[in-house]
């Protein structure tokens, strides 16, 4: 039986294709963002309904909660270095919290949020520093300095607070870069074919990534489980291989000699970070790789 969805962001670039993927599912979808869908981000789905509205007014999302059977939380300033620091943290932050403060006044069982592999805190370092382990699961230290990665390092802990609160239903998601169809043969090749200047050494790169439409599914599948599975809970949504065009086990000691240990573990085209968790709890699994579409 569908079930009546909020999906914050849903005119974005991933939001739009959570709210297709939720559509195609049977749920009934409102979309609640601070614009339509347009040319430049997303694409307008049949069948969903448009609000438009800022998620830092409580009152707004409240509203717009009410009635819901769960929320799926994707509205945010996606990056920093864009937006002065205040900006981004504020923005991501209040959004949240309004989120989970909305489902519990309205009585929504369920909020399933966006959070980033930059959690960990190697995507946009300001002092370098190394991973504890590869793979990295969820368990890892959240070790964040810049303001986009604290700002979902406090998003996964309200979550957490507000299940501890009242028993409200949480799960974080954590994507790395999310790909869409049309980047393969643009940013994709150009990121996987780059050359790295001896000495240029390893720059926080996790060489991780999802394509958008299995990222959709992981958040359709969170938001589909049942109440034993999903309580409180952090996943992490990334594709098995990584971006690269050697394996993370050569690549990662050349750029960093410190990794020669570390990444000894890594076998094959393996990730830096695994979604075992999501695999084992929800039968998850990544449909799209980056060289089914690249040849080189």
């Amino acid at each position: 039986m569908g079930k009546n969805i909020l999906v914050t962001g849903g005119a974005g670039n991933i939001g739009s294709h959570v709210c297709a993927e939720l559509v195609q599912h049977g749920h009934s979808v409102v979309s609640f963002d601070k614009d339509q869908p347009g040319a430049r981000r997303g694409h307008r789905v049949n069948g969903v309904t448009y609000r438009v509205g800022d998620h830092e007014d409580l009152g707004q999302v409240a509203e717009v909660a009410a009635g819901m059977d769960a929320i799926a939380h994707l509205s945010a300033i996606p990056a920093p270095r864009t937006y002065p620091n205040t900006m981004v943290f504020r923005t991501n932050v209040m959004g949240t919290f309004n989120v989970h403060e909305a489902a519990v006044i309205g009585g929504v069982p369920l909020v399933v949020s966006t959070s980033s592999g930059s959690a960990y805190g190697f995507a946009w370092q300001h002092r370098p520093f190394l991973p504890n382990y590869v793979p990295m699961d969820e368990d890892h230290p959240d070790l964040a300095q810049d303001a986009y990665g604290l700002s979902k390092m406090v998003g996964e802990q309200i979550a957490h607070g507000f299940n501890r609160r009242c028993d409200l239903r949480v799960c974080s998601i954590r994507p790395p870069w999310v790909v869409l169809p049309d980047q393969y043969e643009t940013a994709v090749r150009a990121r996987v074919t780059r050359q790295r200047p001896g000495g240029e050494g390893w720059s926080g790169d996790l060489f991780g990534y999802v394509d958008v439409r299995d990222l959709a599914t992981a958040y359709r599948l969170v938001l589909e489980a049942p109440p034993e599975v999903v309580r409180d809970e952090v996943y992490n949504v990334v594709a098995d291989d990584a971006m690269a065009t050697e394996p993370l086990a050569q690549l990662l000691p050349r750029l960093d000699p410190s990794f020669k240990e570390l990444a000894s573990g890594l076998t094959g085209n393996q990730s830096m970070v695994t979604a075992a968790r999501i695999k084992q709890a929800l039968g998850w699994q990544p449909r799209y790789s980056w060289q089914d579409v690249i040849t080189l």
